[in-house]
C-alpha cells in the first residue's frame, strides 16, 4: 500500500467508526471506491467507443444516395402487327418478326390488303402512315419516308389508335425484274414524337 493509500485508509478508518449501521470496514470501503472508479472509467470508454462509431457510420449514412422515387412511365410508342393479303393469300407478321415472301412475276398485277393492327396498350396514335414499295433500302425521317417508290398509300394526317385497320392496294411489278431479285411491301409509321419504317412482305421474283 502506498502512503497515499494508508491515509485514505486511515479516514476511511475514522469516517467508518463514526457512521451509522450497518458499518463497513476501511478495506470495504477502499475497495467499494475503487469497483466505483473502475465503473466510471468503463462507463467512460463506453461513452467514447459509441460516439466513436456514430462519427463512423454518420457520414456514411449521410452520403448514401438517397432512393429517387419511382419515375411514371413514358407513353407506350406503336408496336403494330401486320396482315399481308397477296391475291388472295394471307400471311402475318408479328411486331418483330420476320416479313412474310410471296413469289412473283413480272408484270403481274397484285391485289394487296394490308391489317394494321395497334395493340391496345398503345398510348400514342399513328399520325402518319405510308405504304409502298422499297428496294432494300429503309429510310424513315420527319418529311415521310425518302424509299418508297412507289408509294401506294399516303395518310399524312391519319390519327390510328388501338385496333386494326385496312388498307387496299394495287401494285404491278415491273416487266424488267430479273429472276432473284427482290422488292419489298414497306410501311412507314410517324408518331407524336418519333417515327419507323419497316418492312412488312418481300415479293421475291420468280427464277
Amino acid at each position: 500500500m502506498t502512503i497515499d493509500e494508508r491515509e485514505l485508509a486511515r479516514l476511511l478508518e475514522e469516517t467508518a467508526a463514526l457512521s451509522s449501521p450497518p458499518r463497513l470496514t476501511a478495506e470495504e470501503l477502499t475497495s467499494h471506491i475503487r469497483r466505483r472508479r473502475a465503473l466510471v472509467v468503463v462507463t467512460g470508454v463506453g461513452v467514447v467507443m459509441a460516439v466513436a462509431a456514430l462519427a463512423v457510420s454518420l457520414p456514411g449514412a449521410l452520403s448514401a444516395p438517397s432512393q429517387a422515387p419511382a419515375a411514371a412511365p413514358g407513353p407506350v410508342p406503336v408496336q403494330a402487327s401486320y396482315a399481308v393479303t397477296v391475291n388472295g393469300r394471307t400471311q402475318h407478321l408479328p411486331f418483330g418478326g420476320s416479313p412474310p415472301g410471296y413469289a412473283i412475276t413480272p408484270g403481274e398485277t397484285l391485289a394487296i390488303t394490308v391489317d394494321m393492327t395497334i395493340p391496345a396498350r398503345t398510348s400514342v396514335p399513328v399520325t402518319a402512315l405510308w405504304l409502298g414499295i422499297t428496294d432494300g433500302v429503309l429510310a424513315p425521317g420527319p418529311n415521310g419516308p425518302a424509299q418508297l417508290s412507289p408509294i401506294l398509300s399516303a395518310d399524312t394526317r391519319a390519327s390510328l389508335g388501338p385496333g386494326t385497320h385496312r388498307f387496299t392496294l394495287r401494285w404491278v411489278a415491273p416487266v424488267d425484274l430479273r429472276p432473284g431479285t427482290s422488292r419489298q411491301l414497306s410501311a412507314e409509321e410517324k408518331w407524336s414524337d418519333g417515327e419507323t419504317e419497316r418492312m412488312i412482305a418481300v415479293f421475291n421474283v420468280r427464277r
